[in-house]
């Protein structure tokens, strides 16, 4: 996962499958890799399933949605299950907005976890 990805309450990405042809008793997990680019915001209660492998740049998956398949730099979606609503305009103005409400803990151990940096007065913003 990049930094700057705001994923929000209740939402649920899965990271495994399981292995219906396994010879174990119960399926045997099968970790699925997954990519989620900068500046994704994956809204309250969306379920991103196991065979979604990429979310792009700057995408928006709204609110409750159920995303089965890949999403593309900069698309919106949503719905369930989750298709094309919309295209996002790349604003650079907005990223560095985001980047400077949003920082590293410690930007030498940069691991993508992000705090609010209490220096920022958002309502000017």
């Amino acid at each position: 996962m990049q930094p700057y990805v705001f994923i929000d309450d209740f939402a649920i990405v899965y990271t495994h499958e399981h292995d219906p042809v396994s010879e174990l008793k119960f399926w045997e997990p099968v970790i699925v890799p997954k990519e989620i680019a900068s500046f994704v915001y994956i809204g309250p209660r969306a379920t991103i399933a196991a065979s979604c492998k990429v979310i792009g740049e700057g995408a928006v998956i709204q609110s409750g949605s159920h995303v089965i398949e890949n999403v593309n730099k900069w698309e919106i979606i949503g719905g369930n299950p989750a298709e094309f609503v919309g295209r996002r305009e790349k604003n650079e103005e907005h990223i560095e907005d985001i980047k400077r409400l949003f920082r590293p803990t410690d930007p030498e151990a940069h691991d993508g976890d992000h705090r609010r940096d209490p220096d920022i007065n958002e309502e000017e913003i």
